[in-house]
């Protein structure tokens, strides 16, 4: 096992239970939803770290996606039906989206309950997973059946939970910039200006290491030889909206 990805998991490995619920709901004795709540329920902080300390000596790296898994969490009281971003996702993208908040709504307040509670001791974990040394990785999970989880934003997005949840701007970034291509066996290319590094880089007009939503403040991109400027992705964006207009159907 080379990556986890979701935060949930994190809490199923800290379970004192873990073997004993997979076996209930592998024999379909309990749900999902009971599974990882009897789960959270035996959390133990103890057995979590000892976990996570045999994950790191592994070299097992999490990819915590707690952007989408709040947002999916709280999709029984967060209205997204004015999105910006949604001008940008085109008719079927929408359409799954808008059919996971009904599905959402329409949840018992067990389930609600469940979800927001998961999503809250999941974001907990961060710190214990950087400090028994296991590789954090930025990831979004952007995927069309994650409702309103949009490609580009969502690493913005990510990159700021990391930091309301206890690591560092600088500990949040790289776990962008420079270990998702260590994971991937890049990292003689990726993860550092330096010569014979790619030269795909951003150009932003604060400082990051002292307040990580300036990654979003994006004045310029360097894109495999090509300079952006602000007038230039603008543009793209603008022709993005455009096409999501032209393919949504007509009344």
């Amino acid at each position: 096992l080379s990556s986890i990805e979701h935060m949930d998991y994190a809490v199923k490995a800290g379970s004192t239970r873990e073997a004993e619920i997979a076996a209930d709901y592998a024999a379909g004795k309990i749900t999902y939803q009971q599974a990882f709540h009897q789960w959270r329920e035996s959390f133990d902080a103890k057995a979590a770290m000892a976990a996570y300390r045999r994950m790191a000596a592994r070299g097992v790296a999490i990819t915590p996606t707690l952007g989408v898994e709040r947002t999916l969490a709280y999709l029984d009281r967060d209205d997204h039906s004015h999105d910006p971003y949604l001008a940008l996702i085109g008719p079927g993208r929408r359409a799954t989206d808008d059919g996971r908040s009904q599905r959402a709504a329409k949840a018992d307040a067990s389930a609600i309950a469940d979800r927001h509670a998961l999503y809250e001791k999941s974001a907990t974990l961060l710190p214990m997973l950087r400090d028994a040394g296991v590789m954090i990785m930025a990831g979004t999970d952007a995927g069309v059946l994650n409702s309103y989880d949009y490609p580009g934003l969502a690493l913005h997005e990510e990159l700021e939970l990391f930091v309301a949840h206890g690591l560092t701007p600088l500990q949040a970034l790289q776990a962008s910039v420079v270990n998702g291509p260590d994971f991937l066996g890049h990292a003689d290319r990726y993860g550092a200006v330096a010569p014979g590094k790619a030269a795909d880089l951003i150009l932003i007009d604060r400082d990051p290491l002292k307040d990580v939503t300036a990654t979003r403040a994006i004045e310029g991109v360097l894109l495999h030889g090509q300079w952006l400027d602000r007038q230039a992705l603008d543009a793209m964006l603008a022709g993005a909206r455009a096409r999501a207009r032209a393919a949504a159907p007509r009344p």
